[in-house]
């Protein structure tokens, strides 16, 4: 936390056991931090750190367990409360990104935390080493950027479309 005259007096808020990746607004004047080697993490207006997640569903039929978050690169919440997290890769930690844009395989994904059942699933996978995530203005969409291919793109996870009303 910055504070004082030019922000030059500086305290720490909370900590969260290891580096934050992403920070986002969650619902409840809550912080939402994503902490390399931790997961998804809230934190209070008090400073308490408590863990939301750090696993999702595996991947049907891989050979390798991919359910541990490994490399969490950005995090974005939704009117809803649900939020919404980029992994750059599930193959490599985020100290060994270099791997990564050398293979320039498609090892990351979107990942989606539901707070009403404290869950975690995969929502888009193989991406390209996603990183940059944020909710769009409407709170319908959110726009991620794949780091390696250079491009940003925009997904949908809320119906846009709503049946007319009948008219008389």
């Amino acid at each position: 936390r910055f504070f004082g005259h030019n922000f030059g007096d500086r305290e720490v808020f909370a900590r969260t056991g290891g580096q934050v990746r992403g920070l986002a607004w969650g619902q409840g004047d809550k912080l939402l931090a994503l902490v390399a080697g931790i997961g998804l993490v809230a934190i209070d207006p008090e400073g308490d750190v408590r863990k939301l997640a750090d696993e999702t569903n595996r991947t049907p039929l891989r050979f390798r367990d991919d359910s541990r978050i490994t490399a969490p690169a950005n995090v974005t919440a939704a009117p809803d409360g649900k939020v919404y997290f980029t992994e750059g890769s599930y193959r490599y930690d985020m100290n060994s990104w270099i791997n990564d844009a050398v293979e320039c395989r498609p090892n990351g994904r979107i990942i989606v935390y539901d707070p009403a059942t404290g869950r975690t699933r995969t929502l888009i996978g193989r991406l390209v080493f996603p990183t940059g995530i944020c909710m769009a203005a409407d709170g319908r969409s959110f726009l991620y950027a794949e780091t390696w291919l250079c491009r940003i793109s925009r997904y949908w996870p809320c119906p846009l479309y709503t049946s007319p009303t009948p008219r008389d």
